[in-house]
Protein backbone atom coordinates (compact mmCIF):
# COMPACT_ATOMS: atom_id res chain seq x y z
CA UNK A 1 0.00 0.00 0.00
CA UNK A 2 2.68 2.37 0.89
CA UNK A 3 4.77 1.83 -2.14
CA UNK A 4 1.68 2.52 -4.26
CA UNK A 5 0.82 5.63 -2.49
CA UNK A 6 -2.53 3.84 -1.78
CA UNK A 7 -4.65 3.86 2.00
CA UNK A 8 -6.74 1.31 3.41
CA UNK A 9 -10.64 1.68 4.58
CA UNK A 10 -11.13 -1.30 6.86
CA UNK A 11 -14.66 -2.99 8.54
CA UNK A 12 -14.12 -5.43 10.74
CA UNK A 13 -16.73 -6.93 13.19
CA UNK A 14 -14.80 -9.84 14.15
CA UNK A 15 -11.47 -9.25 15.59
CA UNK A 16 -12.17 -6.18 17.36
CA UNK A 17 -10.19 -4.05 15.61
CA UNK A 18 -7.03 -5.83 15.99
CA UNK A 19 -5.71 -5.82 12.02
CA UNK A 20 -5.77 -2.18 12.32
CA UNK A 21 -4.00 -1.80 15.66
CA UNK A 22 -1.79 -4.54 14.52
CA UNK A 23 -1.07 -1.48 11.42
CA UNK A 24 -0.94 1.06 13.86
CA UNK A 25 1.49 -0.72 16.47
CA UNK A 26 3.83 -1.52 13.18
CA UNK A 27 3.84 2.43 12.28
CA UNK A 28 1.69 2.24 9.06
CA UNK A 29 -1.52 3.88 10.92
CA UNK A 30 -1.17 7.03 7.78
CA UNK A 31 -2.18 4.27 5.86
CA UNK A 32 -5.66 3.86 7.20
CA UNK A 33 -8.21 6.36 5.37
CA UNK A 34 -11.51 4.68 7.31
CA UNK A 35 -11.72 2.44 9.86
CA UNK A 36 -14.93 0.70 11.63
CA UNK A 37 -13.30 -1.64 14.08
CA UNK A 38 -14.76 -2.52 17.72
CA UNK A 39 -18.21 -2.68 16.37
CA UNK A 40 -20.88 -5.08 15.78
CA UNK A 41 -22.17 -6.23 12.44
CA UNK A 42 -25.55 -4.40 12.90
CA UNK A 43 -23.51 -1.10 13.93
CA UNK A 44 -21.14 -1.49 10.97
CA UNK A 45 -24.03 -2.09 8.67
CA UNK A 46 -26.62 0.79 10.03
CA UNK A 47 -23.06 3.19 9.99
CA UNK A 48 -22.56 1.91 5.98
CA UNK A 49 -26.69 2.80 5.25
CA UNK A 50 -27.50 -1.26 4.84
CA UNK A 51 -29.56 -3.07 6.51
CA UNK A 52 -28.99 -6.90 7.25
CA UNK A 53 -32.21 -8.35 6.66
CA UNK A 54 -33.01 -11.39 4.57
CA UNK A 55 -35.84 -9.82 2.40
CA UNK A 56 -33.09 -7.27 1.34
CA UNK A 57 -29.92 -9.54 1.03
CA UNK A 58 -31.70 -12.87 0.53
CA UNK A 59 -28.78 -14.81 2.61
CA UNK A 60 -26.55 -13.37 -0.30
CA UNK A 61 -23.71 -12.56 2.68
CA UNK A 62 -20.72 -12.69 -0.31
CA UNK A 63 -22.35 -9.89 -1.78
CA UNK A 64 -23.00 -8.02 1.72
CA UNK A 65 -20.10 -8.53 2.32
CA UNK A 66 -18.08 -6.82 -1.35
CA UNK A 67 -21.03 -3.94 0.16
CA UNK A 68 -19.27 -3.19 3.12
CA UNK A 69 -15.65 -3.61 1.52
CA UNK A 70 -17.03 -1.07 -1.02
CA UNK A 71 -18.16 1.44 1.18
CA UNK A 72 -14.87 1.74 3.34
CA UNK A 73 -12.90 2.02 -0.14
CA UNK A 74 -11.52 5.26 -0.46
CA UNK A 75 -10.49 7.45 -3.07
CA UNK A 76 -7.96 5.85 -5.18
CA UNK A 77 -7.47 2.80 -2.25
CA UNK A 78 -8.41 -0.89 -1.28
CA UNK A 79 -11.57 -1.60 1.01
CA UNK A 80 -11.10 -4.69 3.61
CA UNK A 81 -14.43 -6.19 4.92
CA UNK A 82 -13.75 -8.76 7.54
CA UNK A 83 -17.76 -9.04 8.69
CA UNK A 84 -20.06 -11.63 10.47
CA UNK A 85 -20.87 -14.09 12.15
CA UNK A 86 -23.64 -15.32 9.94
CA UNK A 87 -25.47 -18.26 10.47
CA UNK A 88 -23.55 -21.10 10.65
CA UNK A 89 -20.81 -19.18 12.20
CA UNK A 90 -20.26 -18.45 8.55
CA UNK A 91 -17.45 -15.21 7.94
CA UNK A 92 -16.99 -13.50 4.92
CA UNK A 93 -13.35 -11.91 4.22
CA UNK A 94 -13.73 -8.86 1.30
CA UNK A 95 -11.28 -6.76 -0.85
CA UNK A 96 -12.10 -3.71 -3.19
CA UNK A 97 -11.08 -1.35 -5.37
CA UNK A 98 -7.67 -0.50 -6.58
CA UNK A 99 -7.28 -1.43 -10.45
CA UNK A 100 -10.72 -2.91 -10.00
CA UNK A 101 -9.94 -5.58 -7.40
CA UNK A 102 -13.08 -7.86 -6.57
CA UNK A 103 -12.39 -10.61 -3.59
CA UNK A 104 -14.43 -12.07 -1.62
CA UNK A 105 -13.62 -15.06 0.20
CA UNK A 106 -16.87 -17.16 2.83
CA UNK A 107 -14.91 -19.29 5.97
CA UNK A 108 -17.19 -21.23 8.61
CA UNK A 109 -16.84 -22.20 11.93
CA UNK A 110 -15.94 -18.74 13.57
CA UNK A 111 -15.37 -19.02 17.21
CA UNK A 112 -14.99 -15.79 19.23
CA UNK A 113 -11.61 -16.80 20.65
CA UNK A 114 -8.26 -14.86 20.58
CA UNK A 115 -6.68 -17.49 18.88
CA UNK A 116 -9.55 -17.23 15.96
CA UNK A 117 -9.48 -13.56 15.96
CA UNK A 118 -5.50 -13.52 15.29
CA UNK A 119 -5.54 -15.88 13.07
CA UNK A 120 -8.19 -13.50 11.38
CA UNK A 121 -5.97 -10.25 11.71
CA UNK A 122 -3.05 -12.35 10.12
CA UNK A 123 -5.58 -13.74 7.34
CA UNK A 124 -6.42 -10.09 6.37
CA UNK A 125 -2.96 -8.50 6.68
CA UNK A 126 -1.83 -11.35 4.30
CA UNK A 127 -5.17 -10.97 1.56
CA UNK A 128 -4.11 -7.46 1.56
CA UNK A 129 -0.48 -7.74 1.16
CA UNK A 130 -1.31 -10.36 -1.64
CA UNK A 131 -3.80 -7.80 -3.71
CA UNK A 132 -0.98 -5.35 -3.68
CA UNK A 133 1.50 -8.34 -5.41
CA UNK A 134 -1.66 -9.47 -7.59
CA UNK A 135 -1.17 -13.04 -5.82
CA UNK A 136 -4.59 -13.91 -4.72
CA UNK A 137 -3.80 -17.69 -4.83
CA UNK A 138 -2.02 -19.57 -2.05
CA UNK A 139 -1.90 -23.30 -1.47
CA UNK A 140 -2.10 -21.94 2.08
CA UNK A 141 -5.72 -20.37 1.79
CA UNK A 142 -8.85 -21.55 3.24
CA UNK A 143 -11.33 -23.81 1.32
CA UNK A 144 -14.68 -22.68 0.39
Amino acid sequence: LNEKNLKLGVVDTLTGGLLARDLIDAGFDDLIAANLHSIDLSGALEKAGLELQNDVWDGDYRTLALAMAEYVTPFNGVGFALIGPFQDNLIFIALSGHHDLCLVKPWRNYQNTDYIRSWLAIQGLDWIRRAMLGQLSSPADWKE
